[in-house]
């Protein structure tokens, strides 16, 4: 069992200087086609499941392709200052999927308008991590996960909550 306790995860306050808001998200989104942000997440989301998300090699290869300039130096110093710093990570990416599908252009996909988009999508990836330790308590796996519990039995189902209810009532006579 992997141990993702320790991982931290890199903001886009702590790259670009200033915390991204759930505004800005939209209105990025809002320039970018649905299908390029979807497409190039899955892409994310692959090769972090198939090569492992806590490995720093993975991370900084992303990082590579993805980030341009300064973003990227900066990300890569971070990195290797830090080896369990974390950039990309699945409840991220899956949230930014969430957020595109509401607010992304609905168009065919445009290799963001041939890379001039590019650097919206990367803000917004790491934007998503501002927002998601907005509505958490910090950017720690522990503190995103005890958020992602809370947020399963608040907009969770009737039957899923009996479910995590104790046995009462109930013949355990079995």
């Amino acid at each position: 069992m992997l141990d993702v306790s320790a991982a931290v995860y890199i903001t886009h306050e702590e790259v670009l200087g200033k915390k991204y808001t759930r505004d800005e998200l939209e209105n990025d989104l809002a320039q970018l086609s649905l299908e390029d942000c979807i497409a190039t997440t899955s892409k994310i989301l692959t090769v972090l499941t198939n090569l492992g998300q806590l490995n720093t090699n993975i991370q900084a290869g992303i990082t590579q392709e993805l980030f341009k300039g300064d973003i990227k130096e900066k990300i890569l110093s971070l990195l290797n200052k830090e080896p369990k710093r974390v950039v990309f990570f699945e409840l991220q990416l899956l949230l930014l999927a969430k957020y595109a599908m509401l607010y992304a252009k609905h168009e065919p996909a445009n290799s963001f308008r041939g890379e001039e988009l590019a650097s919206t999508y990367i803000k917004v990836v790491l934007g998503i991590t501002d927002i998601l330790s907005e509505k958490t308590e910090g950017t720690t796996v522990p503190e995103l996960q005890r958020a992602a519990i809370r947020s399963l039995y608040f907009f969770s189902k009737p039957d899923m909550v009996q479910m995590l209810l104790p046995m009462t009532n109930k013949d355990t006579s079995l």
